[in-house]
């Protein structure tokens, strides 16, 4: 596997139902992959009704996505400073 392919942050925007449900399963497969997924996340169920001018109709959805991309670049920044540090060890 290639050496950054390991330890990778990972996060998804969900726009459909099913997608969420994707998105849970999918989380299985990034642990095998040493990606680190993020818990909070963003999902826009029924988003073809729930959008208005194109905004969200949620009004706290703009708090909720600055959380999700601020823990994404948290971890960015600290798996970029561990793996200059120290290669990941392979398998």
């Amino acid at each position: 596997m290639h050496p950054h392919a390991h330890l990778r942050c990972e996060d998804d925007v969900v726009a459909a139902r099913i997608g969420r449900h994707a998105v849970l399963h999918l989380e299985n497969v990034l642990t095998e992959l040493h990606a680190v997924t993020i818990r909070d996340g963003l999902a826009f169920p029924d988003y073809f009704v729930n959008w208005t001018d194109g905004q969200p109709a949620d009004p706290n959805a703009t708090s909720y996505a600055k959380t999700l991309l601020d823990q994404l670049a948290w971890w960015a920044a600290t798996l970029r400073t561990a793996r200059a540090g120290k290669p990941y060890p392979e398998d």
